[in-house]
């Protein structure tokens, strides 16, 4: 899905090719990683970083510049030119975090193709969940959350705040059965009225008590384009109880 499908198509190339939109993303990254140019940065960061890194503890995000301090990123590779901002560097060093509440930030941005979205980010201090503590404050409905199914201690359908967070369930894309969330782990959040705001949020963060100790975060768009791709997918939920 982009700005000229209206919605889902199937993909033209698998994710191992050279023209998908993986690659694409990354090919900036492999052109100039050997050069090391004035003009061209870059941060790699993962909780699970690739041998011969060390795995992070827990508390690192792994989410996708002052958003970064908030998500508290693991960085193992990097290059940040001195022209670039200095807060880029000092992330690439772990050095840079939120000392003082709010342990959360928004942001909102602008591409330059003209379109809007707004990133929420949050530290682990602010032990509370992204989507009932964060998203929610901003989303202008109910709303439902998709995560990884298969967790320690997963936090149910929150029916308390003033916006309640159903988990998703079961998902059912156009060209497929019904699956189960314990096969699929996206993480995302889509409004249940398109009347109160047609929100979609694509975040890095799983609805889990551990999670709340964790930085992290989502982007969110209100193209009603977008939200109906997702919102039609939603194919079962958690309902409050009675």
């Amino acid at each position: 899905m982009d700005e000229t499908t209206n919605g889902w198509v199937p993909g033209q190339y698998t994710i191992d090719d050279k023209q998908s939109a993986v690659a694409q993303t990354l090919k900036p990254l492999f052109d100039n990683i050997d050069t090391e140019t004035d003009t061209f940065g870059y941060i790699l960061y993962n909780d699970q970083p690739p041998v011969p890194y060390r795995t992070a503890s827990s508390s690192y995000g792994h989410s996708k510049a002052i958003q970064l301090e908030y998500i508290h990123v693991n960085p193992f590779n990097s290059h940040i030119p001195e022209s670039f901002y200095p807060e880029l560097q000092c992330v690439a060093n772990k050095g840079c975090y939120p000392k003082e509440a709010p342990y959360y930030r928004q942001l909102d941005m602008t591409t330059l193709a003209g379109h809007k979205f707004v990133s929420y980010a949050k530290y682990g201090r602010l032990h509370d969940d992204l989507f009932s503590a964060v998203l929610d404050k901003h989303m202008g409905g109910d709303f439902y959350a998709k995560s990884w199914g298969r967790l320690r201690h997963p936090l149910p359908s929150n029916c308390s705040v003033p916006n309640i967070v159903y988990n998703v369930e079961q998902v059912q894309l156009p060209t497929t059965e019904p699956f189960s969330i314990t096969v699929d782990h996206s993480k995302w959040s889509v409004t249940v009225d398109e009347s109160s705001r047609p929100w979609t949020c694509i975040a890095d963060m799983n609805r889990e008590v551990s999670q709340e100790s964790r930085g992290g975060g989502a982007v969110c768009t209100d193209n009603p384009a977008v939200w109906s791709a997702f919102s039609s997918i939603v194919f079962s939920y958690e309902p409050c109880p009675n």
